[in-house]
């Protein structure tokens, strides 16, 4: 429903994956080119990609997919917390879909 707000329809979706909740219409198997790396205590991004597989498509016109999260420490900023969601499928010309934003929490702990 937030999607048709902004005009997008989902119209068609190409995976196997079930979702992972009831709130989510669909969901995304994670492939094995995963590559994100983290130091644990604290827990603190390093970088690579979490890749997903399957494609969705809006009004019958628009196919992205082959999704990847990543981390990209010059992507941090007041608003971005360095994660972006991207589209790896190839010839459609995307690349990053947006940022991740930054909770408060991670930007002034005070605040927490």
């Amino acid at each position: 429903p937030l999607l048709s707000t902004v005009g997008l329809e989902l119209t068609g979706v190409d995976t196997d994956a079930a979702s992972f909740s009831a709130d989510f219409q669909v969901g995304f198997a994670i492939t094995e080119e995963t590559d994100f790396s983290f130091d644990i205590d604290p827990f603190t991004p390093v970088g690579g990609t979490i890749k997903h597989e399957g494609t969705i498509t809006f009004n019958d016109m628009v196919t992205i997919g082959e999704f990847s999260i990543g981390f990209d420490g010059d992507r941090v900023s007041e608003t971005a917390s360095g994660f972006f969601v991207a589209d790896t499928l190839e010839g459609n010309g995307l690349e990053i879909l947006f940022d991740i934003g930054a909770p408060a929490c991670w930007r002034s702990p005070i605040l927490c």
